[in-house]
């Protein structure tokens, strides 16, 4: 790596991962409201451990300000090298992103009739990062139109901005 300037904002001001519940923790209070269909694959557990820090109500979202952030890490992953972890990160960065731009309509992936999926996704790495410790994932969307969402993400760990993610997603609504 190469020295040069350096610069970032302040690192977002969130609970610590260790105050909050995790993502598989929180599918037990509503998995009795998901569709039976829709169950097995609701529950099924991830190789990245999320915790939300502002869960929602996947079967009745209401609307709220486009804004979620989100602890990760893939632990007991050991030593990899940096390729290998940021390969896992940008597969991680696709967990909740495009869902952030239904949050101000007040819809989730669950809701009847919504199509979605990635049409883009970029990323940029900035520092390096141990994928084995928590990391912060910081999301937002400034804008929703034409059935499309546009999406932004943060990386953070120990206060350092690891990495930049912008998404845009369809976000098609059929009724």
């Amino acid at each position: 790596m190469e020295g040069g300037l350096d610069y970032q904002e302040e690192m977002p001001a969130y609970p610590p991962p260790e105050d909050l519940e995790s993502e598989q923790s929180l599918k037990e209070h509503h998995v009795g409201n998901v569709p039976e269909p829709l169950r097995e694959r609701f529950m099924r557990p991830r190789h990245v451990e999320i915790k939300p820090v502002k869960p929602r109500d996947p079967v009745h979202p209401e609307p709220m300000e486009p804004k979620q952030a989100n602890w990760l890490r893939i632990r007991e992953l050991g030593e990899q090298p940096i390729a290998i972890q940021q390969a896992l990160l940008a597969f991680s960065s696709d967990y909740y992103l495009v869902g952030t731009g239904l949050m101000s309509h007040g819809i989730s992936f669950m809701t009847k009739g919504l199509q979605a999926a990635s049409i883009d996704h970029s990323m940029h790495f900035h520092r390096p990062f141990d994928i084995n410790e928590w990391l912060l994932y910081d999301m937002w969307s400034d804008t929703t139109s034409h059935s499309k969402g546009l999406n932004h993400g943060q990386f953070w760990q120990n206060g350092d901005l690891i990495a930049t993610v912008q998404q845009e997603g369809l976000m098609r609504l059929r009724r």
